[in-house]
């Protein structure tokens, strides 16, 4: 027995030997960064809550592309130089996007779309998408009258109110903008007494992306797929994301019906989804 036991724990070592050393070898192969330490990469020192400074403060100390591991590797490119080599002078080595297990029940259709899509797809959509932009005025006098306008909404709406010495103006300020959004997307704005549609979303959005980035459980779920099936430790991983994505999605798809309600075919298209559905059909990638 003793013997079995020792042989046990001479096999372990050695493996934890090897282990170490493959995976060193195998950081040594991306930028430098930080250093990792196995199993939990650079978690131990990751700061979520404050990311842009924490980037800041290792692009300073490892130059503008450095790797953290979190625990799979993330590589981090900062700075204007950086950034415009890698998506604009290198842009077709950049243009894939990798796949999350968490997120496969969640896209509205299979690599469609501008943000989840790759190869053939994104260069369609983001090309029809820059395209529709540009007749609805993006980079020209047009969207700059909208902006001028939701702006003389905003200032009418603080201009009303009674009670000048207790205004909460940060969610108003958001609303003025969104309505630039909203109307460029679904052809109508909200109004500031009638927004708490728009408020819930925002709210549940920044509290989705807040709880995903805080979310260690979630990054060894990426690293490790086996979490996803373990009790408990999957409702953290994936499932709680699951849901608060499905309610965002919810809204995006009500929005959607309701502005297909007024879609006229053969007219002016009120906003961008008007002008995307006049487009569909054309190609196999406008779905």
């Amino acid at each position: 027995t003793m013997g079995l036991l020792l042989a046990a724990v001479a096999a372990a070592v050695i493996y934890l030997v090897y282990y170490i050393l493959h995976f060193y070898r195998w950081v040594a192969k991306y930028p430098r960064g930080p250093t990792p330490l196995p199993f939990v990469g650079n978690l131990l020192s990751y700061d979520s809550k404050t990311l842009h400074l924490h980037f800041d403060s290792l692009s300073r100390e490892f130059r503008p592309v450095f790797t953290l591991f979190i625990p799979v590797p993330m590589v981090v490119i900062t700075g204007q130089e950086a950034i415009k080599e890698a998506f604009v002078v290198k842009g077709e080595d950049f243009s894939h996007r990798p796949h999350q297990h968490f997120d496969d029940q969640l896209a509205f259709c299979e690599n469609g779309g501008v943000i989840r899509s790759n190869g053939d797809s994104w260069r369609e959509n983001r090309r029809q998408a820059i395209s529709i932009l540009r007749d609805f005025g993006m980079g020209k006098g047009l969207m700059e009258e909208k902006v001028k306008l939701s702006i003389l909404e905003y200032l009418r709406y603080l201009d009303q109110i009674k009670d000048k010495e207790s205004v909460d103006g940060l969610f108003k300020f958001q609303l003025m903008v969104a309505n630039i959004i909203n109307e460029t997307l679904f052809g109508y704005r909200y109004d500031y007494d009638k927004c708490q549609p728009l408020i819930d979303y925002v709210e549940s959005f920044n509290k989705f992306i807040s709880d995903l980035s805080q979310s260690f459980i979630r990054f060894f779920a990426v690293k490790f797929p086996w979490i996803r099936f373990v009790p408990i430790v999957r409702y953290h991983a994936v499932t709680k994301h699951r849901e608060t994505k499905k309610r965002l999605m919810k809204y995006i798809s009500e929005n959607v019906s309701a502005s297909m309600d007024k879609y006229k075919p053969d007219e002016e298209p009120d906003g961008f989804l008007h002008a995307y559905a006049q487009k569909i059909g054309s190609n196999p990638y406008l779905t």
